[in-house]
């Protein structure tokens, strides 16, 4: 496998959140630093009342980890993780 990370995560991205609010790719390929065995880490911001979660697929053979969440949703998780902390 010697498909561009770039350019697989767009595809992906492309077909499958074509009304994606924002995608963005993170961990290795996005640092530069992938292999042909890395997986992409991708993040989707979809509307609000959107499918929300975290999945692993393969797509043209790479492992794909996406975390898929909704402005609210985000919002909701970055609350909890402020009140978790300690000041």
């Amino acid at each position: 496998m010697n498909a561009d990370p770039i350019d697989q995560a767009r595809r992906l991205a492309c077909d499958r959140f074509p009304d994606a609010l924002a995608v963005t790719l993170a961990g290795s390929a996005a640092a530069g630093r992938a292999t042909a065995r890395s997986d992409l880490d991708i993040a989707v911001l979809v509307e609000d009342g959107g499918e929300t979660g975290r999945e692993t697929i393969r797509f043209e053979g790479r492992a794909v980890e996406l975390f898929v969440h909704t402005r609210a949703g985000l919002a909701d998780l970055f609350a909890a993780d402020v009140a978790a902390r300690w000041l």
